[in-house]
């Protein structure tokens, strides 16, 4: 079910809610694990790619000291001004308030490497601890590859609708198929449509866009941002009515 608008609309009213929606399902469908003491994970220099609230691509840099203070935010090399602090949340789950009033969350893996992030003004992301620019991103880093993680899912109130695992096969000509086990909510298959399979849009920012079916009668656009080292992917997702059934997906390449 990672289904996707192209087309980002505008945060809700209660936009919010909406990493406290992240934290609370990713924990929920086992996002947690072990690994490095909370504050010296999120500790060091983060790079990669933020989608922001009108769907434009950025480089962004991210400079969190060993207080868990955010000292600085870069986009496309230059300093937007913007300090912070991060709060452990629990497991691998983490809140961050940004000085202009911004709240977001963020999910990291267990060795502390990749954090995919989403605020309360629909602005997303992906980012790698030391990372660096991909240089490009190519068809072949996303195509023949089987992937794991989470997918969370939101109703139109804006409230978690499911939370569960899920997995996809991604074949060399873009070609998907995979699933979504929401539990109570029920387990579903998806596929992409005639035409739909995913294909690289943006090469310097590694964003792949495609479209779906579901065994649930959804269809839709799906899109994935690739972090720089090209081992996992964060995608957010919706049918076209937004937040209703909108799904955001944490994905490690197997």
């Amino acid at each position: 079910m990672n289904i996707i608008c192209r087309t980002k609309p505008a945060p809700p009213a209660n936009g919010r809610a909406l990493w406290g929606v992240l934290l609370l399902s990713l924990a929920a469908c086992g996002g947690g694990g072990s690994g490095p003491p909370a504050a010296s994970r999120v500790t060091g220099t983060w790079f990669g790619t933020e989608e922001l609230t009108d769907g434009s691509l950025h480089t962004v840099r991210i400079v969190v000291d060993g207080d868990q203070q955010i000292t600085s935010v870069d986009l496309d090399g230059a300093a937007t001004g913007l300090v912070g602090s991060v709060t452990h949340s629990q497991d691998d789950l983490y809140e961050y308030p940004l000085d202009d009033g911004t709240e977001g969350g963020f999910w990291i893996d267990a060795a502390g490497r990749h954090v995919v992030f989403c605020d309360d003004e629909w602005n997303f992301g992906v980012v790698q601890k030391g990372g660096s620019s991909a240089g490009s991103f190519s068809q072949g880093d996303l195509a023949g590859r089987s992937y794991q993680g989470y997918t969370v899912v939101t109703d139109a109130a804006f409230e978690i609708a499911a939370t569960g695992t899920s997995s996809a096969t991604v074949g060399l000509d873009g070609s998907f198929q995979g699933s979504f086990d929401g539990g109570a909510a029920g387990a579903s298959t998806f596929e992409n449509l005639p035409g739909g399979e995913l294909a690289l849009e943006d090469a310097t920012f590694g964003r792949f866009l495609g479209s779906y079916s579901d065994s649930t009668g959804d269809m839709g656009s799906i899109s994935a941002i690739m972090s720089p080292d090209k081992q996992l992917i964060g995608t957010w997702a919706s049918p076209g009515q937004f937040p209703e059934d909108c799904s955001f997906s944490v994905w490690t390449a197997d």
